[in-house]
């Protein structure tokens, strides 16, 4: 939970200083957090892409992907990412304001 949280909170903060003058996601998978520069993570540049493993044992749910705008570090949309691990849930959500965990 804690390297989704901080890769959202980084792209955030890249989108909210201008960095690189671009946009800023998150894309989440089974193996890894993706941090990207670029409008959707299937369009993005990938020579900027952080890559950040996860546990093959969580299992993920809901949204998987957030990108935030530039100048003030607005997600494009929002919503809930769910996780599962040795039968505990717990989740993120990511609003017009913040990221909850």
């Amino acid at each position: 939970k804690e390297t989704i949280l901080s890769a959202l909170r980084t792209a955030k903060t890249y989108a909210r200083e201008s960095k690189d003058n671009a946009n800023w996601g998150v894309y989440i998978s089974t193996e890894n957090v993706v941090l990207f520069q670029g409008d959707s993570y299937t369009t993005r540049d990938p020579s900027y892409d952080l890559y950040y493993s996860i546990s093959s044992k969580v299992s993920l749910y809901g949204s998987t992907e957030f990108v935030f705008n530039t100048p003030f570090g607005s997600p494009t949309s929002t919503g809930t990412i769910g996780l599962a691990i040795n039968n505990k849930s717990d989740s993120i959500l990511v609003n017009e304001k913040s990221v909850l965990p």
